[in-house]
């Protein structure tokens, strides 16, 4: 492939992994399955035998976390990153990252909260937009998490961006939303918060409902190490339980 500047980009070739393959080796099952139901074939040959058999061994991908004494200096850094830059270039950074950790959005939706779906009264986040039915939810806000966003809006406010409540909380310097490829989002943040709330106790059915996941069995898959450690200095205790 040659751009139309620059030097010619040559692709490198590499074997498809195990989970590509078995990837591909379902979908070829539900088609073989469809022409048996219409008897185009007699039976299907990707469901004789064991599966162990029919698909190949993949690795499962390693879970990565932060600890609290991590997600605390990421937050120091990206404050002390936003002290140092000029008005236009603050962005939030600290703010973002400690939404992210305490409540454990996905990046598409920290992009797309609205200073209206976030309510400082009620300590709560509004997600009004999401794939499935229950990502549609109100999200709980920690006292830790809400005293980072007041900050946020007030440095906003000072700097004198839009904070209406059809402008975007974390938005640019017009209020319109950031681009996810530009947003602050350096590890996933669902899989930190999950289990830094079960290590506090929390019930695997609220920390479902809270991520927006449909079974609370797709969650724990999040918390390999629940309950190894006490996380409760970090403020992990909702906001309206501690009014």
């Amino acid at each position: 492939m040659k751009p139309a500047r620059g030097k010619e980009y040559a692709r490198r070739k590499r074997a498809l992994s195990n989970t590509s393959i078995n990837s591909i080796l379902a979908l070829l099952s539900q088609i073989l399955q469809r022409a048996a139901d219409y008897r185009y074939i007699e039976r299907n040959p990707l469901k004789v035998g064991e599966r162990k058999e029919r698909f190949l061994r993949a690795a499962k991908p390693a879970r990565t976390f932060l600890e609290v004494d991590e997600l605390l200096a990421l937050l120091d850094a990206a404050g002390e990153l936003d002290a140092s830059v000029r008005r236009d270039r603050r962005v939030g950074r600290r703010a973002s990252l400690a939404t992210l950790a305490l409540a454990g959005f996905r990046i598409s939706e920290l992009c797309d909260l609205r200073c209206a779906d976030v309510d400082l009264a009620r300590a709560r986040f509004k997600i009004s937009d999401a794939k499935t039915t229950k990502g549609v939810r109100e999200v709980e806000m920690t006292l830790w998490a809400r005293s980072e966003l007041v900050r946020h809006r007030e440095q906003r406010i000072r700097d004198g961006f839009p904070m209406e409540p059809t402008d975007h909380f974390f938005g640019t310097t017009s209020g319109s939303r950031r681009d996810t490829a530009s947003a602050t989002a350096c590890w996933r943040a669902a899989p930190s918060w999950a289990i830094l709330a079960a290590q506090t106790g929390r019930d695997p059915h609220w920390i479902s409902d809270q991520i927006g996941h449909t079974p609370a069995a797709f969650t724990l898959h999040f918390c390999p190490f629940a309950g190894l450690f006490v996380m409760g200095a970090a403020g992990f205790e909702p906001a309206t339980s501690r009014v």
